[in-house]
């Protein structure tokens, strides 16, 4: 077996693009009560504990606020022809996103922390090869290693994760040793 890092074969990777992409503010509900009261609780708490536990329902709270904003912007993904990979860290942002894909008819794979490392392998082998299998909804911390997805050229977050190091190696399964195009993430 030949290993070679990543670091080895940079030059011979095509070109990575990032590009930020700003959701309709009308379709992100950040303004509500309970939000804003969330946001009042946590400026004033002084206890670590407590502040560490309430940024992380602030960081839930958040995913729920986007959640239509996102699937409007996948939506339109949706449109063109090609596959992509679709990350997410919350539950509730993955299963969104399962359901408008169902509706929209458009056939997906799921890796989450639920998936078994058999139905990985499968997933993905299925992803690379199928071309009736357009998107692969991928949770940030259960696919960001691990697994080759070179089948497509876009990466979307719908959700961002704390460790930026998690999401390099999150794009990574997309550009990586086999890529023959640019990816835009």
């Amino acid at each position: 077996m030949i290993r070679r890092l990543k670091s080895d074969v940079l030059a011979q990777l095509p070109a990575k693009l990032r590009e930020m992409i700003v959701l309709d503010p009308n379709r992100v509900k950040s303004k509500t009560k309970v939000m804003q009261e969330k946001a009042q609780q946590l400026s004033q708490t002084k206890e670590k504990k407590l502040e560490h536990a309430m940024l992380l329902e602030w960081f839930h709270l958040t995913c729920e606020a986007k959640v239509n904003a996102v699937t409007d912007y996948v939506k339109d993904l949706l449109e063109s022809d090609k596959k992509f990979l679709l990350f997410a860290h919350h539950q509730i942002m993955i299963k969104s996103l399962c359901e408008l894909l169902e509706k929209q008819k458009v056939k997906y794979m799921k890796i989450d922390g639920k998936t078994s490392s058999i139905d990985r392998k499968t997933h993905c082998d299925n992803f690379q090869t199928c071309d009736e299998i357009r998107v692969a909804v991928l949770s940030i911390t259960a696919a960001s290693t691990g697994i080759t997805l070179t089948a497509a050229q876009l990466v979307v977050f719908a959700e961002l994760y704390w460790n930026p190091g998690v999401l390099t190696q999150a794009e990574d399964r997309a550009h990586r040793i086999g890529q023959t195009d640019s990816v835009t993430i």
